[in-house]
């Protein structure tokens, strides 16, 4: 695990623990439901010893739901969330060998479990609320399919960060209903090198997402 990770968590422990000791905090579960939104680029990479070139075309990113566990509290017209939750996505590419003369191209997906920390604060007024908040995504798993073309050397990012901006309402005090957009820090192809220089697709996978939780 990296520090920041585990600064991040420890953060995480000491906030829950903090709205337990001094209010009720509410405990709950949550699901959401993620649309990703990121723009298609694509590179071209040239192995100046073996003459290999290659065309590398980001096309997407999707993923499954989120589940997980959440604290909540409020002081007065302020409210404080601390989420964890699991969720699995895809990213989607597509390379290009420019070498030959057809230029076939090949699909390729890689293959994300994730464990997310979603921190977040905000104001509440009546059944309505408007929060913000850091985002830690830490990776359990993934696959180097990538990797079957050998200048492309997979880098280990286990921590990928981002921001949340979040809008929603609380029914009957105990359900809560959120929309949220997620702006991530980290673009997609950052776990890749091409020999020994990042690709650089520069290309980050935002999300838009609906997201309810029940709390006792």
């Amino acid at each position: 695990m990296t520090t920041s990770f585990l600064r991040a968590i420890w953060a995480s422990l000491l906030m829950a623990y903090s709205l337990v000791a001094f209010n009720q905090a509410e405990f709950g579960i949550r699901i959401g439901s993620p649309t990703f939104s990121s723009a298609q680029v694509s590179d071209n990479y040239l192995d100046p010893v073996s003459d290999n070139y290659y065309n590398l075309h980001y096309i997407s990113t999707n993923g499954g739901p989120t589940y997980g566990l959440a604290v909540y509290d409020e002081f007065e017209y302020l409210w404080f969330m601390g989420e964890a939750s699991f969720q699995q996505t895809k990213v989607h590419y597509q390379i290009t060998d420019l070498r030959t003369y057809e230029r076939s191209a090949e699909k390729l997906v890689e293959s994300y479990a994730n464990l997310n920390f979603h921190i977040s604060a905000g104001y509440r007024k009546g059944i309505f609320k408007l929060g913000v908040g850091p985002i830690f995504r830490y990776n359990l798993d993934r696959s180097t399919n990538l990797a079957l073309y050998d200048e492309f050397i997979p880098r280990e990012i286990k921590l990928a960060k981002g921001f949340q901006f979040i809008v929603g309402c609380v029914l009957f005090d105990h359900i809560h209903v959120d929309i949220k957009r997620e702006l991530s820090f980290y673009a997609s192809g950052d776990d890749y090198n091409f020999i020994t220089k990042p690709i650089n697709l520069n290309s980050h996978p935002h999300t838009w997402s609906v997201n309810v939780g029940v709390f006792l």
